[in-house]
């Protein structure tokens, strides 16, 4: 790990959870374990975000595809139910022969 100067002394409040947030981390104190953890933020942020923006096309795609199917379950719905009054009309007219 390359050595950088730490110009900036801070004091920081947080809770119990976030404490223990950051001392889950790798490192040998607060300090290395907090700068490691926001390091990793810092590095992997774009890659969350293009999973996001994939994840969200996905949805997208994936709900159309749902709509288009909801639309033609209501199609074969229809369909159904005109067949059996066709098939109602069909009985009636035979019964009348």
């Amino acid at each position: 790990m390359i050595k950088v100067p730490k110009n900036n002394a801070k004091s920081v409040r947080m809770s119990d959870t976030v404490l223990k947030y950051v001392e889950s981390q790798d490192g040998e104190g607060f300090n290395q374990k907090f700068e490691n953890m926001v390091l990793f933020a810092m590095k992997t942020e774009q890659d969350r975000k293009d999973r996001i923006a994939f994840l969200d096309a996905e949805i997208s795609r994936k709900r159309d595809i749902l709509q288009s199917l909801q639309a033609m379950d209501n199609k074969l719905v229809w369909i159904k139910r005109a067949l059996n009054s066709l098939g109602d009309q069909v009985s009636g007219l035979v019964d009348d022969v």
